[in-house]
């Protein structure tokens, strides 16, 4: 495969082949030292994340952007969104009552979807509190080989999928823009990028 140690280990980790595994975060921390609690900050918000990722969102707000490259149009039709509204708000009410929901993180994001729904709960239910988007908007193998849902995907005459700026349509027009925050970025880094709170 690969004489990089750190490639053989990302090939390694079962969760990148099994979903439903939750990822040791100790296993793709690169200098393998556990995070000592009192680095944790406190308060995590939308205008910090942003603010690492794209700048100030008072002047760049990312969604300013989304028409900026390709025109879509709201489209929610994606057929394999199967987190519903009521399995969320259950998972978040077991949460125990000392503990402040700040974020979310979903891996996976795709259209946006479930996105919508799960931001939509927080904006409503949880004020102050942010869903992070971790996805590459670059599809998966089935869709690519077998062309499963590929107009979802909807990739440019140059090659490049467009699914991306149809996330950001889609959440512009759920008016979740304060809300919902898109990481265009591989699991693993996204991983890594949260270690860093």
């Amino acid at each position: 495969m690969s004489n990089d140690p750190e490639v053989e280990d990302c090939y390694s980790l079962k969760s990148l082949i099994m979903p439903e595994e939750i990822i040791d975060l100790n296993a793709v921390n690169p200098s393998h030292k556990p995070i000592h609690p009192s680095q944790v900050t406190k308060v995590v918000t939308f205008n910090q994340v942003h603010s690492i990722l794209y700048g100030d969102p008072s002047t760049k707000l990312i969604y300013n952007y989304t028409r900026k490259y390709f025109q879509k149009d709201l489209d929610l039709s994606y057929p394999h969104t199967f987190l519903q509204r009521d399995l969320f708000f259950g998972v978040i009410r077991k949460l125990h009552q000392s503990l402040k929901v700040q974020f979310v993180v979903e891996v996976g994001s795709f259209t946006g979807n479930s996105a919508i729904r799960m931001g939509s709960i927080l904006k409503q239910s949880y004020p102050g509190s942010f869903l992070l988007c971790i996805d590459t908007w670059l599809g998966d193998l089935n869709m690519w080989i077998n062309k499963v849902v590929w107009n979802h995907l909807s990739v440019s005459e140059d090659g490049r999928p467009t699914v991306y700026y149809q996330f950001l349509e889609n959440i512009l027009n759920a008016n979740l823009t304060d809300t919902v925050l898109p990481a265009s970025m591989t699991s693993l880094t996204g991983a890594r990028f949260l270690r860093t709170f």
